[in-house]
């Protein structure tokens, strides 16, 4: 038994080494807004930005020389502003998010640069809205009484700099793809998320 653990040890160690895995974690600041926009009306609405956060953490797997698939899974404080003051609501919402890059690295300096791009898809946790000083839950669902989606996809952007030692920083965007309005409220307008990401990280081989 002693053996074939030792063995089963040696076999996934060199299998690691193989694929060059790698573990990461980041940490940051999100920028984000609502994007509305109006199907059926002849109506605009301004948007503005409001400062949150994100955290998770990723793996990478070496597919390609220079090119690497990189599945995460992220915390992400989303929302915006919505209207014109003093009548404007502000939306603060939590979203559990799993993107998918496809990353490709380029040895530069005391380290590398790097870039991907891939699908996201999120999950709504939790959320509140906020106008002329009234706070209440942001309600969650496809039915007519609620106020967004609990699903978020889209795509999402990243482009960095990772030092010989790990760390690493990085500028993110995320364009939302999917109408987060239900489908009643849907026929009249969209709601998308967009947000801007600074992060800093670290990973380490396997």
């Amino acid at each position: 038994m002693k053996k074939l653990i030792v063995l089963s040890v040696l076999l996934f160690g060199t299998l690691a080494a193989n694929a060059q895995i790698r573990f990461g974690a980041k940490a940051g600041v999100n920028l984000s807004k609502i994007n509305i926009d109006y199907t059926t009306l002849a109506q605009t609405v301004e948007e503005s930005s409001i400062t949150s956060y994100h955290l998770g953490g990723y793996i990478e797997f070496k597919a390609f020389p220079k090119l690497f698939i990189q599945p995460g899974l992220e915390l992400h404080g989303l929302g915006g502003k919505v209207g014109t003051a003093p009548d404007d609501e502000k939306a603060n919402m939590m979203y559990l998010r799993l993107p998918l890059h496809l990353v490709t690295r380029l040895n530069l300096g005391l380290g590398s640069i790097f870039a991907g791009a891939g699908p996201y898809a999120g999950y709504a946790l939790s959320g509140t809205s906020e106008s002329n000083g009234i706070k209440k839950d942001i309600n969650f669902g496809n039915a007519v009484e609620d106020d967004y989606k609990k699903t978020d996809l889209g795509l999402s952007f990243l482009a960095g700099y990772q030092l010989k030692s790990g760390l690493n920083f990085s500028l993110g965007y995320q364009m939302g793809l999917s109408n987060n309005l239900p489908d009643d409220v849907a026929q009249v307008a969209k709601a998308k998320n967009a947000n801007f990401s600074l992060s800093l990280g670290y990973s380490f081989k396997l």
